[in-house]
């Protein structure tokens, strides 16, 4: 169960994360965000992108190996 709930809290914080791009591409479209605001922002969303994909790579591991330990 414990493979559950780290894929759904890996899904929370990637739906988060992308709603939060999206709402800051409005933000820019509309002209209520600085264009050099924006770039810090994106920088920061790679950032944790990449420490969700590590954590997606991790979990997919760990969860082949319990798999493979059963056989």
């Amino acid at each position: 169960m414990r493979s559950q709930a780290e894929w759904k809290r890996i899904h929370e914080e990637l739906a988060k994360e992308l709603n939060a791009f999206d709402l800051e591409i409005l933000a820019i479209k509309d002209g209520s965000l600085p264009l050099e605001s924006a770039k810090e922002l994106q920088l920061q969303h790679a950032q944790r992108l990449k420490m969700l994909e590590s954590r997606i790579q991790r979990s997919a591991t760990a969860e082949h190996d319990r798999h493979q330990a059963k056989r």
